[in-house]
């Protein structure tokens, strides 16, 4: 064994070194190497097709689990409709179309409508972590994202609600009657779904009575372990309940780290409120603050903004590991003879799937406005994964065909894995621009007449300061975290808000407010590096991306700026307010947990009426 974990290591450090030089997603050369090294080292990974599911099952809630955590709850119910449409109805469509297509050109087996159902079922559930790795690394439109990453969580549910509780009895039953199939969805649905929600309750209790952040991690990933566990004892979806119990868990975390916030503020105005009466009286003073001070503690929240980041940064290096381990075992069930012998039948149905499900996303463009590109950028982001294999492996064994069936699987999760993965990459790469377009329109709402004029301005400009967009600075912003990455160089984040942006709006207008941004964006440029990337993120936030520099010197710069901004703002009369927050960045972040950081920071010094700088290291 102590081989297999050199191994493992071995491959996901290279697979690091792969994505720092070429930029690919970590979990492609991941997948690529573990299958290598799994199907020419066999004897180090041996392991039996039952095992296989075992293994499969227990790494099922770590490999889910970052992606269901970092899964914005929000951002699922804004995008609600064509989630279900795609990762609902459009599975059960894709069943039954290809059902009746498979059971023309597969005559000459002699397959019932259940055991084609069975081959079906489980090429509907995609990857996940492959997914949501392509999505990120892509510049792509947030609306876009959400819906990739949303369906390729929850089709894995539907696809084994329909696999085990319609297709496998449909198949050795003979029969399965409409009333009786939509009585047991219903009943599999309501109790997959309070159970998770029951066992994020009581992970939620037993984290709010844990300090040590191991222990509260390890509370965070028994969640998903145990609602899979009682959903699969108790003959319900285990995949449904760990999503449920996740994204409740998420929603319960996010109450804790608000309440956070607000602790701060009932502090300080605490503080506020005793240095008053100290003014008043000064007979126990120390005392009362005492009082008032114990009196807060007990609402302090259990879990912190920071903490939480923590959590979903290394979920995301064990998910990474456990891939490598399931990617390794999948290639010891590669057979070359079977799939020689049944390549027709896997090219066939490998076709026919990617058909159909081009098909059904183009119900998109009609729906909900999806443009032509989008709609062939999701149809390749439905790369199958291992939960395929447990599934097909549930097949009875008196079977005659059930090595044809695992062949046909197994051939059709590779070559979506290479061919959708491979064609994706290069599709978005050949239509960044109108991706990065894209993103921009949604983002910025810059009239389309602005964006046709100059294209290759707008994509990395903003209109109206001219200094980087949020594209632009993200992009700038990812190429500089590999840098300090790479070469262990400080690097910083430094957020500035325009908190009265909307109130002058209203008293200036909108040109004289324009002219306002451009002379506070030139009063920023004379005061950072020539070679300290400047960018307008939101509407009445800037950023700045500190190379090579202490927080002591971030702090000086940012003080210069204060200053220079309040004398410009007393010469003009007026009254900006305006919030500062600083984010170092640390081995592991990312560009989002980077921004994240510093959104906090900058929530915190709100928090302080703006009085002081927001740093988060």
């Amino acid at each position: 064994m102590i081989e297999a974990l050199a191994v493992i290591l071995i491959i996901v450090l290279l697979s690091r070194l792969f994505e720092e030089i070429t930029g690919v997603p970590i979990i492609i050369p991941v997948i690529v190497l573990s299958f290598l090294f799994g199907y020419f080292l066999p004897e180090i990974f041996h392991i039996t097709p039952e095992l296989f599911d075992e293994v499969l099952i227990m790494l099922l809630p770590i490999i889910l689990f970052p992606e269901v955590i970092n899964f914005s709850v929000k951002e699922f119910k804004d995008n609600f409709d064509s989630i279900f449409y795609l990762a609902f109805l459009g599975v059960a469509l894709e069943i039954v179309i290809g059902v009746f297509i498979i059971y023309f050109f597969f005559n000459n087996y002699h397959l019932s409508i259940g055991a084609i159902a069975c081959l079906l079922a489980p090429l509907m559930a995609t990857d996940a972590i492959t997914v949501t790795s392509m999505a990120g690394k892509f510049n792509l439109p947030e609306r876009l994202r959400i819906v990739a990453e949303g369906e390729s969580l929850f089709n894995d549910a539907t696809a084994i609600i329909a696999f085990f509780f319609i297709a496998l009895p449909l198949f050795t039953k003979g029969d399965i009657g409409i009333l009786d199939a939509s009585v047991v969805l219903i009943k599999v649905f309501v109790f997959s779904t309070l159970i998770g929600i029951s066992v994020a309750l009581i992970g939620y209790i037993l984290l709010k009575t844990l300090r040590d952040p191991i222990e509260q991690f390890s509370a965070a990933y028994l969640v998903a372990i145990f609602a899979f566990l009682i959903a699969d004892k108790l003959h319900y979806s285990g995949i449904l309940s760990i999503l449920v119990s996740l994204m409740f868990f998420r929603v319960l975390i996010d109450k804790e780290i608000r309440k956070g916030f607000l602790f701060q503020q009932e502090f300080q105005r605490a503080l506020e409120q005793s240095q008053e009466e100290c003014k008043q009286d000064t007979k126990n003073i120390l005392l009362r603050i005492i009082e008032k001070i114990q009196q807060i503690l007990l609402k302090i929240p259990a879990l912190s903004s920071v903490t939480f980041r923590t959590y979903r940064k290394e979920a995301i290096y064990v998910a990474v590991f456990a891939n490598a381990i399931l990617f390794t075992l999948i290639a010891q069930l590669a057979d070359l003879e079977l799939f020689k012998k049944y390549w027709i039948e896997i090219a066939v149905v490998f076709i026919l799937t990617t058909v159909i499900r081009f098909l059904l996303v183009y119900g998109l463009k009609f729906l909900k406005g999806f443009p032509f590109r989008w709609i062939n950028a999701l149809t390749f982001s439905g790369m199958k994964g291992g939960l395929a294999l447990i599934m097909i492996h549930s097949l009875p064994d008196n079977f005659v065909y059930k090595d044809m069936f695992e062949t046909i699987v197994l051939g059709v999760v590779f070559l979506s894995i290479f061919i959708y993965t491979g064609v994706l990459m290069v599709y978005l790469n050949i239509h960044r621009k109108e991706f990065s377009k894209d993103k921009l329109e949604e983002e910025m709402c810059i009239p389309e007449d602005i964006l046709l004029k100059d294209l290759e301005e707008v994509i990395e400009k903003d209109p109206i300061t001219g200094i980087y967009n949020r594209i632009k600075f993200e992009e700038i912003l990812n190429y500089e975290i590999q840098r300090a990455y790479r070469y262990k160089t400080p690097l910083s984040l430094v957020l500035i808000e325009f908190v009265n942006y909307e109130e002058l709006r209203e008293k200036l207008g909108e040109q004289q407010l324009n002219n306002l941004l451009i002379q506070l964006r030139d009063i920023v440029k004379q005061d950072v590096s020539i070679l300290d990337p400047i960018g307008r993120i939101r509407e009445n936030v800037a950023a700045i991306l500190t190379i090579n520099k202490t927080i002591e010197d971030d702090l000086s710069v940012v003080n210069k700026i204060k200053n220079d901004f309040d004398k410009f703002a007393q010469n003009l009369g007026l009254e900006l307010k305006m919030c500062f927050a600083i984010a170092s960045y640390v081995e592991g972040d990312t560009p989002d947990l980077l921004i994240e950081k510093a959104e906090d920071a900058l929530e915190r010094a709100k928090v302080r009426n703006c009085s002081v700088v927001g740093i988060a290291i």
